[in-house]
């Protein structure tokens, strides 16, 4: 596997609808307008002229893909400035809104893209979806130079890579002190789910197998889960996986654990759970000792799928078990046990 920071499913999109943003901001499409080519052409301030401005630059792209996965619903978005290739996590792409974004439907056609203001530092990234709808190919590239409209059509050529990589009899079968030692091996390393999903994890990577070393790989973090046990999922420190695994992209999903109901050894032992402690309500509306209440689903994700911490604001709160309104608590946070009814104001005075 040759590990690189720049992606593969990239697209330069020439849409001839206008996608640079907001009309107010960065102009509107005339469908009815026609460049020197006789293509449309959309009019696109976006946002580095203000006004309804007509750029000439365009950009038509083919596609380059070698595996034998079949794609379709190629997502494509085109961006201009920050972040570069080698910062792309193709299994959880990013979502901000680009000047372009489009779906082609297979690969058979590339897309043009008109309209698009010549010059240096643009991106293009994209995945691909599999027979099943998995997500099957992604891809990167940036630092593209858009030319002039009096030179023709920027051409680009866009290669494809797959998630999973290509079989190898010749690896499949090796120890992982082998694979390391095979020039046609790679080995797959990643980490548990467990370690995984209660945050960056502390410990090494480990093997899973061994696959052929030529398939191109990204370096962001990836979750996979067998097709025969989506349940065992694992964090793998590339976009290179086995065959016979599918990308997870449910991170939050895949890390859920129900928390409710847990004695407070196991509460405290189980990642993302988060033991809840609170005060009793007592006879003449007084509140007792702090004790163990519940336990509660904490936390947020980070774009690896790492949890990061559990977000409680500092302020009280009160609350009682769903099926035991006498039973009421008072927390110091704003948190309170899963299964709970919770309330900004105490039950009394």
């Amino acid at each position: 596997m040759r590990t690189v920071g720049i992606a593969a499913l990239t697209l330069f999109l020439v849409s001839t609808a206008a996608s640079c943003g907001s009309p107010e901001e960065k102009g509107a499409a005339d469908a009815s307008s026609q460049d020197k080519h006789g293509a449309p052409s959309v009019d696109c301030g976006c946002g580095d002229v203000p006004g309804d401005v007509r750029y000439e630059g365009s950009v038509r792209v083919t596609f380059n893909y070698q595996g034998s996965v079949p794609l379709h619903d190629i997502a494509v978005s085109l961006h201009h400035g920050g972040n570069g290739c080698e910062d792309f996590a193709p299994a959880s792409p990013w979502q901000s809104q680009g000047l372009g974004e489009e779906t082609v439907v297979d690969i058979s056609q590339g897309p043009l893209w008109d309209g698009v203001k010549p010059g240096n530092g643009y991106m293009i990234y994209g995945t691909a979806r599999g027979p099943g709808g998995e997500l099957a190919a992604w891809g990167c590239l940036d630092s593209i130079e858009v030319l002039d409209g009096d030179a023709g059509a920027t051409e680009v050529t866009l290669e494809l890579h797959g998630f999973v990589s290509p079989a190898n009899s010749a690896c499949t079968d090796l120890a992982q002190n082998q694979c390391e030692a095979s020039p046609q091996c790679d080995p797959f390393l990643a980490w548990s789910k467990e370690a995984a999903c209660a945050g960056e994890p502390a410990e090494a990577p480990a093997f899973v197998g061994c696959g052929s070393s030529d398939h191109v790989c990204s370096v962001s973090w990836t979750w996979a889960c067998p097709e025969d046990k989506p349940k065992e999922c694992r964090m793998f420190v590339n976009s290179c996986i086995p065959t016979g695994w599918k990308v997870g992209e449910d991170r939050s999903n895949i890390c859920a654990v129900d928390c409710e109901g847990l004695a407070m050894p196991d509460c405290e032992s189980t990642p993302p759970c988060m033991a809840v402690f609170g005060a009793p309500l007592e006879a003449g509306c007084s509140w007792g000792e702090e004790e163990y209440a519940g336990c509660r689903t904490g936390g947020e994700f980070d774009e690896h799928g790492g949890l990061m911490g559990y977000p409680c604001a500092t302020e009280p709160m009160w609350g009682h078990p769903g099926g035991a309104p006498e039973k009421w608590y008072e927390f110091e946070l704003s948190c309170v046990p899963d299964g709970w009814f919770s309330a900004e104001e105490p039950p009394c005075q």
